[in-house]
């Protein structure tokens, strides 16, 4: 009897801090042995793809005094040298970034001018529209989207023999000040169509991933309605290759944007939050009662995969396998 997947990716996403959970617990600390290791139990779990996200204060970026530093070289050394393993085993890797979020002294040296407005602006998030010059250290960028551009290019060189690339534009980044939160469709498309050209020169044949979490949750905060509208740009945009981008959201909330991006054309994924919220908490649980809903909210909305968020990765490794054989098998 052969055997075929219930979901064609399967997924675990590295959410990777660097501070305040010690030791192996967190990725942020994993040489390329232990990242080894990690990958052959992904891929005796049947496991297809590995997603990681990097936050402001990890990019390596030499513009950047606080953050070009040997810790984060050394995170960048064997993440690239995980993708390079991840491939011989048969995995597929993702990179996860904010656009909009930058190294903290950049952000604190111009923090009048580039500051947002919103839920996340507790984060180094700037305001993507800032057209004014600004400086740090001797270094001039000509906006915000120029020092973006810089940063993340940068970052994308160092993983750009990843399989997809992955933009969160929320949660953290966003802008909500007025203007902002009337152009959102706009400010969305405009970090897509840049980030996508970079993508591009990079790696032509990855695939892109466009975070829309958690819209739901902005759209009610604010009193707006722009999700269908937004989707409708992007599919517009990425028309002549509409196979080439997945939506991920929460498969957890009814209303996030899965069932209407799977309506309008595109390949979706489920993000399972509840797995590993960032409390800190460092002990197994099985959570078994997380995948039954999460199976049941997929098949309303027709995902094409779904992902299991992490972040104490070296402690979460069974609830991983027990998600994954509930990926491979929805009746598990």
């Amino acid at each position: 009897r052969i055997y075929k997947p219930d979901l064609e990716e399967r997924a675990v996403y590295y959410n990777i801090f660097s501070s305040q959970i010690p030791g192996n617990l967190t990725p942020f600390f994993w040489d390329d042995s232990r990242w080894q290791k990690e990958v052959d139990k992904l891929a005796a779990s049947q496991f297809t793809h590995i997603y990681f996200y990097l936050w402001s204060n990890e990019v390596y970026f030499p513009k950047s005094s606080e953050n070009f530093i040997e810790n984060n070289r050394q995170l960048h050394e064997h993440l690239k040298n995980m993708i390079d393993y991840a491939h011989k085993r048969g995995l597929k890797v993702v990179y996860g970034f904010t656009p909009n979020m930058i190294p903290n002294d950049i952000f604190n040296a111009n923090k009048v001018l580039l500051q947002t407005e919103g839920p996340y602006s507790a984060f180094p998030t700037i305001n993507p529209m800032v057209t004014q010059a600004f400086s740090y250290n001797g270094q001039t960028w000509n906006g915000a989207m120029d020092l973006m551009r810089d940063i993340y290019s940068n970052q994308l060189e160092w993983f750009k023999n990843a399989d997809g690339f992955w933009i969160w534009s929320y949660d953290p980044g966003g802008c909500f000040s007025d203007y902002c939160k009337q152009h959102q469709t706009e400010i969305l498309m405009n970090q897509i169509k840049n980030f996508t050209q970079i993508i591009d020169t990079k790696n032509s044949s990855s695939k892109i991933y466009i975070s829309t979490w958690p819209i739901w949750y902005l759209e009610g905060l604010y009193g707006l309605n722009y999700r269908s509208q937004f989707l409708d740009s992007l599919h517009s945009y990425f028309s002549s290759n509409i196979n080439r981008v997945t939506i991920t959201d929460s498969i957890e909330i009814p209303d996030s944007t899965l069932a209407l991006a799977k309506q309008k054309g595109f390949k979706t994924n489920g993000f399972i939050y509840t797995l590993n919220i960032e409390n800190e908490y460092p002990f197994f649980s099985p959570f078994m009662q997380n995948f039954g809903s999460a199976i049941s909210y997929g098949n309303q909305m027709s995902v094409n995969g779904m992902h299991l968020h992490t972040v104490e990765a070296g402690s979460k490794f069974p609830t991983y396998f027990f998600g994954s054989r509930y990926l491979f098998n929805k009746s598990s």
